[in-house]
């Protein structure tokens, strides 16, 4: 017995077997990818993942997918608190059994998998270090600028920032290729004015980080900014403009970035930026759906009906590091994944194929002039933020609800 449908966790969870023997429920995305639902001898349901291919000669192959093997599986069965789900549902698992199975199907046919073209596609990128030069480096960070909508007197004025700054020996240099002591001289703002290091600084800090596969210039620029003292703003705890805030203005903060409608992507990315703890930015604009989990409170076995939903987001695939999601945000993010197919929370409108903003800098200066600020990072920002008692309240009560 044969279907055909778009498997989903409901489809899978509540797919039931026939009589005797099996079905096959053929998924409609991945071509020879399906759920095996079988009839076991004790009148039980038995569903496997499974492929089914033919090679280049014509012979037929079976796999079935060992869902233990998934590192997802594992994390879903991490002890915590000494509560975890000991059996997750095999639906939560299917767009990581569509992904293997995609790679599956393609080691059956001897083509190139995701994992191959991400190799070589790295390869190519390795390669072409030598020609990532500054030059090159700061007009890309520009055009991203531009497509995520920020306006042309701010391109203008970082690109003449950066020209007047850097000097012209460097200009021509792979980014790769800079040396401890020419970071340092790229770190010293003294000919700058306060106001033009506000975006001077973090947008050098772009140049590096887009580097930061192929050296270690990104740190040795973090470093040489703290060794000049030049991160100060970012660590400083004095005059702190929000040390007056109440709750009334840290929700109205909070709001402007859920009614913004043309730049969502943007401005949804600094709520979630601003609502974690630790994550950096870059991590946030960078977030898939794929990184989100559910783990469900589970008390010798058995399913506690009155737990809350906890979902975290492990923003770093080598090593354990998540963030936990607090109910109102997670009612946000269910919105927002009924409204979108797309692997990225907060994909770009400009690329070609999936990929994810790149700046958040557009909306973030309409939040200060709504807010009548003058320019502030948002990282620094966050820091004023944490000070504040009421903020402090909103994540309290985000932990007690999950």
């Amino acid at each position: 017995m044969v279907e055909r449908a778009i498997l989903s966790q409901s489809i899978v969870d509540y797919a039931g077997p026939p009589q005797i023997g099996e079905k096959w429920i053929a998924d409609t995305k991945v071509r020879g990818f399906g759920l095996r639902v079988w009839r076991r001898a004790d009148g039980s349901a038995g569903k496997a993942y499974c492929v089914r291919a033919s090679d280049q000669f014509g012979k037929l192959h079976r796999r079935t997918l060992d869902i233990t093997s998934l590192w997802e599986w594992r994390l879903a069965t991490w002890p915590s608190s000494k509560q975890y789900n000991r059996s997750p549902s095999l639906g939560r698992f299917v767009q990581e059994a569509r992904e293997w199975a995609r790679d599956t199907v393609d080691q059956i046919k001897e083509r190139p998998t995701l994992d191959d073209e991400e190799k070589a596609q790295l390869g190519a990128y390795v390669s072409s270090k030598h020609k990532r030069t500054l030059r090159k480096m700061v007009g890309v960070v520009l055009r991203g600028y531009a497509v995520n909508g920020a306006s042309q007197s701010y391109i203008d004025r970082l690109d003449k920032l950066f020209f007047s700054h850097v000097p012209l020996e460097m200009i021509d240099i792979p980014v790769s290729s800079l040396t401890e002591e020419d970071i340092t001289k790229l770190t010293n703002f003294n000919d700058v004015s306060p106001g033009n290091v506000r975006f001077l600084r973090p947008f050098l800090g772009r140049i590096f980080e887009f580097d930061s596969r192929l050296s270690n210039t990104r740190n040795l620029y973090y470093r040489a900014l703290r060794i000049a003292g030049n991160d100060a703003e970012d660590t400083d705890n004095s005059g702190n403009i929000l040390s007056d805030w109440q709750s009334v203005e840290v929700r109205e903060f909070f709001d402007f970035f859920l009614v913004e409608e043309k730049y969502w992507q943007q401005a949804l990315c600094l709520y979630f930026y601003f609502s974690f703890y630790k994550a950096p930015l870059s991590q946030v604009m960078a977030a898939r759906w794929d990184q989100f989990y559910e783990l469900k409170d589970r008390a010798e076995g058995v399913p506690n009906p009155n737990s809350q939903r906890n979902v975290i987001w492990c923003y770093r695939e080598d090593a354990f590091y998540y963030e936990s999601v607090s109910r109102k945000d997670l009612d946000i993010l269910l919105k927002m994944r009924n409204s979108s197919e797309d692997p990225y929370l907060f994909p770009s409108q400009f690329a070609k194929q999936f990929n994810h903003i790149k700046s958040v800098d557009h909306v973030w200066g309409k939040a200060l002039q709504r807010f009548k600020l003058s320019y502030v990072s948002p990282r620094q920002f966050k820091i004023m933020l944490s000070q504040n008692f009421a903020y402090k309240y909103r994540h309290i009560q985000g932990k007690e609800l999950i």
